[in-house]
């Protein structure tokens, strides 16, 4: 799974372009320093509250960035990475059932799935059917949905906007010297 955050800068070329006046040439390597500047904010801001959010703290990759280029004025954060087993998170086990507090704003779940409870034998397994076997180990979530859901990015995506644009005025204002 890959979840890729990209922010499309052609309403803030266009903004730069404006203020620069004169000097518009040197709009996209304005809006390229912002948007570097602005995505590398971002990424440590998604990280922190992804950190804070979810339990499983080793498994939580870090966002991959790529840098915005003249040609291309694109910054790319994206994350890959696939489901994190069940054990990984922060999990308790009792003698009739086995929880989990996965997202610390929902609190401990109780384990299971297909109708049956979980069960640990080294890690977490749930039987497939009403037999002993076939089993399955439980996994949650995996890095980039975490990431990129809307309880982390979606809380910051306006922000990461409106810094943009803030960091775009501080470039124009460095390259006309005011």
């Amino acid at each position: 799974m890959e979840v890729v955050v990209l922010v499309e800068v052609d309403e803030a070329l266009q903004y730069a372009r404006q203020k620069l006046g004169a000097m518009q040439k040197k709009a996209p390597q304005a809006v390229r320093t912002a948007l570097n500047k602005t995505a590398r904010e971002a990424k440590k801001q998604d990280e922190r509250i992804t950190k804070q959010t979810y339990t499983a703290k080793g498994d939580i990759h870090s966002l991959q960035f790529k840098k915005a280029t003249t040609a291309n004025l694109q910054a790319i954060l994206k994350d890959k990475g696939s489901n994190i087993s069940m054990s990984h998170f922060r999990t308790y086990v009792g003698k009739k059932r086995i929880s989990a507090v996965i997202n610390t704003k929902h609190g401990r779940r109780n384990l299971g799935k297909y109708g049956n409870k979980a069960f640990f034998w080294n890690t977490i397994f749930v039987r497939e059917g009403q037999s002993r076997l076939p089993i399955e180990k439980m996994a949650s979530i995996s890095s980039p949905v975490m990431h990129g859901n809307d309880n982390t990015w979606g809380t910051i995506e306006d922000d990461v906007r409106s810094k943009l644009y803030e960091n775009i005025d501080k470039e124009i204002e460095r390259i006309l010297g005011l």
